[in-house]
């Protein structure tokens, strides 16, 4: 009776070792499959982005290869990278033009370095140093001469203040007229508007691709401001009004007609 258990523990014991080796070499197929299926995913994934990376090139050549045909017909000698294709709204012909994301990271480079930017730098510069919220956002040199401008000009009945961050505030409501809302709905816009006083912008040339140093005052002593825009993204350089030509206020109404737009 005693050998019989024994041995019917031992049977038991049998099992259970060949059920558990049949569990861990279960798990281990298992493994094996979902690494390979995760080694082909990857494989998948890699080809799929090696092909668009692929047609990406492919595109960007042959936007080029346009773009360089049309530079050789009308005398634009600037880097391919740096122009688009566009309708002439004269003569319906297609001509190149510097992309506005470039003019605008080049007036804000400008803006920032307070001097003639290099092509090469201003992707780096426009990085470090953009502003990140929308709104009314003001150049740090041109703060104090913003503000007299707003709250001296006789045109808002609110105060405004700048705060630490560069953007622009209502520090007191006081009965806000018509001048007043327009600038609190550009404060709280989608839209982020970059403000400096300064007569001197930088520019690309169409034709030849230089980055240019533009005084537009020189230019037309009358001409309030000059502005650059990415989208949603303006960059506005006020007048100096070196001469005293111009009245704050039509400096600031000229400046709000342009916010609304």
């Amino acid at each position: 009776m005693k050998k019989k258990i024994i041995i019917g523990v031992a049977i038991i014991l049998v099992v259970l070792v060949i059920i558990v080796a049949a569990i861990l070499i279960n798990n281990k197929e298992n493994d094996k499959v979902a690494v390979d299926n995760t080694a082909t995913d990857n494989i998948i994934e890699e080809n799929n982005n090696t092909k668009n990376n692929v047609e990406e090139e492919i595109n960007t050549d042959e936007e080029n290869q346009k773009i360089d045909e049309i530079k050789y017909n009308t005398g634009a000698t600037g880097d391919s990278n740096i122009y688009e294709v566009q309708i002439d709204s004269y003569d319906g012909r297609e001509v190149v033009v510097v992309k506005p994301s470039i003019k605008y990271k080049v007036a804000f480079a400008g803006m920032v370095k307070n001097d003639l930017p290099q092509m090469q730098e201003i992707n780096q510069i426009y990085e470090d140093n953009k502003p990140e919220k929308n709104g009314i956002w003001v150049e740090s040199d041109s703060r104090d001469k913003i503000l007299s401008m707003f709250n001296n000009s006789g045109i808002f009945n609110n105060t405004y203040t700048i705060d630490q961050d560069g953007y622009m505030k209502v520090q007191e409501e006081s009965n806000p007229n018509e001048n007043d809302t327009k600038i609190i709905n550009a404060i709280n816009s989608k839209k982020q508007y970059m403000l400096s006083v300064s007569s001197i912008c930088y520019i690309v040339d169409d034709l030849t691709g230089e980055i240019q140093r533009y005084s537009f005052e020189n230019m037309d002593r009358y001409q309030t401001y000059e502005y650059f825009d990415n989208g949603n993204q303006y960059i506005i350089f006020l007048t100096e009004n070196k001469n005293n030509q111009l009245s704050d206020s039509e400096i600031i109404n000229s400046l709000i007609g342009l916010l609304e737009q």
